[in-house]
């Protein structure tokens, strides 16, 4: 499995116009991640909880699969790998996650894709008013 880089980008709800839902239902912001391989999202340990994850796939039937923590930082680790989230045709997906779950100890988060290739991405909403 190779590593395939996700940037995170700041949602800023003050510039209207950076992301449309268009774009997330289209697939045309994101990163590529081919099947087999890890998407790697970089985000300081424990601010994980305001990350926003998109993921769309126009074939359908690919699987992305959060990667347990490793302890430290992770205090959730023990639970283990999300389930699978098995993604429909040219349907757009939306995922939060429980803050430190799957943050390893490098603070990268890990997604498994499987299946067929998928567009990944990740945005971190803003934490104030």
């Amino acid at each position: 499995m190779a590593d395939t880089a996700v940037a995170v980008t700041n949602m800023d709800f003050s510039t209207v116009g950076y992301a449309s839902s268009g774009d997330f239902s289209s697939g045309s912001v994101g990163t590529s991640v081919t099947a087999g391989n890890v998407a790697v999202i970089t985000a300081p340990a424990g601010d994980t909880g305001h990350l926003v994850f998109t993921f769309y796939n126009a074939a359908g039937g690919a699987t992305a699969t959060f990667v347990a923590g490793d302890e430290p930082p992770s205090e959730n680790s023990g639970i283990g790998n999300s389930s699978a989230i098995t993604l429909t045709a040219d349907k757009p997906y939306m995922v939060v996650i429980p803050a430190g779950r799957y943050v390893q100890d490098n603070g990268t988060i890990r997604i498994n894709i499987a299946t067929n290739t998928t567009i990944v991405g990740c945005y971190r909403r803003p934490t104030g008013n």
